[in-house]
């Protein structure tokens, strides 16, 4: 499941035998691993989401923009984070005459790429705040609720 926001926050959960939960508050974002009973924490501003996250996502103002290509009904944009601030690039694929973004890969700065694919999309009218807070993810792995 994938819970967005904007600005600034988002939720990962993953499906057993996976063990890894991130959340973004606004600020930092969180990787926590169950299995291994740590917690990693990264400024968001330091990682691409960033780019995604912000209020008004605007790629020719805040990205530098490395690649633009198409493949039938898909563009393909890979950018960097202008300010230099980000480590990693991002690669937002849109799908179609409207431009739908339906997925993405992030390259971070060790080089390892996470590819995010979206489907099933729905739009609440809000989501309860608990799930973008970072003590969740100390204190357990299932969203609020639940």
């Amino acid at each position: 499941m994938f819970y967005m926001q904007r600005p600034g926050r988002l939720r990962f959960e993953y499906d057993p035998p996976a063990t890894l939960l991130i959340v973004a508050d606004g600020s930092v974002v969180a990787m926590r691993d169950t299995a291994l009973r740590t917690t990693e924490r990264t400024p968001l501003r330091s990682t691409p989401l960033n780019l995604i996250l912000s209020e008004n996502v605007d790629l020719e103002r805040n990205a530098r923009i490395i690649r633009v290509s198409r493949s039938g009904p898909w563009m393909m944009v890979s950018a960097r984070d202008r300010s230099g601030q980000t480590d990693g690039t991002i690669t937002l694929q849109f799908y179609g005459a409207d431009a739908q973004l339906r997925s993405w890969d992030v390259i971070d700065a060790t080089g390892a790429r996470t590819r995010i694919a979206l489907s099933e999309l729905t739009q609440p009218a809000s989501f309860d705040r608990r799930l973008f807070r970072l003590e969740d993810v100390v204190t357990t792995s299932r969203r609020p609720g639940r």
